[in-house]
This record gives structure tokens, sequence and C-alpha cells, in this order.
């Protein structure tokens, strides 16, 4: 599966949660990336300690669907390389600001 970038599973985001609040670091992971929502059942799930928790081992975080633009900068800040949205544009323009500052 050489050059195949493949998302987590349901069951591996899930028990990423635990390990993640405790702070533990990833070396390895079977995936190349997470894509998850900023909620799961309506409670929050911790994407920052989600993203730092797998930044070792090479793991992109992508989040859906973010559409407030105050929102996807609040999560480029804590570490979220992605954001999937309804309105990209009014996305890109955030995060053109964000990285001309």
């Amino acid at each position: 599966r050489a050059g195949v970038r493949t998302t987590a599973s349901f069951e591996e985001v899930r028990n990423l949660l635990v390990p993640a609040l405790l702070g533990f670091r990833r070396r390895r992971a079977p995936y190349a990336m997470l894509s998850i929502p900023p909620r799961y059942k309506g409670l929050p799930l911790p994407l920052d300690a989600m993203a730092r928790s797998v930044a070792s081992a090479g793991v992109d975080v992508y989040i859906w669907t973010v559409n407030d633009p105050r929102e996807a900068v609040r999560l480029w800040e804590k570490g979220i390389q992605g954001i999937l949205s309804d309105d990209p544009a009014t996305i890109m323009n955030a995060r053109e600001r964000l990285t001309s500052r």
C-alpha cells in the first residue's frame, strides 16, 4: 500500500481519545490522517489533544465541517492541519490572513 494515504477508522479514533487526553504520543500509526468532526453525538472532541497525540507519528488531522472562519483559525492555531467546509472560499481567506500575520 505504498503511497496510499488512509484515514483512521471510527474505532481507531475512539481508541485514541483516552490516550490523547492523558498526553500519550504515538510514534507510529496504521493511518496517515484523522478526519473527524468537532463533536461526536453532541459531545466536543478533544481536537488539540488528539492532534498532539498523533503529530509525532506524522498523522495529519482534518476537521469537518467548519464554516466559521474564527473557529477554523482557532483550530489551525491548535495544530489542526486541515478544515473541510461548505464555504471553502471564506475558510481559505481566513487561512491566508492567518499565514500573512
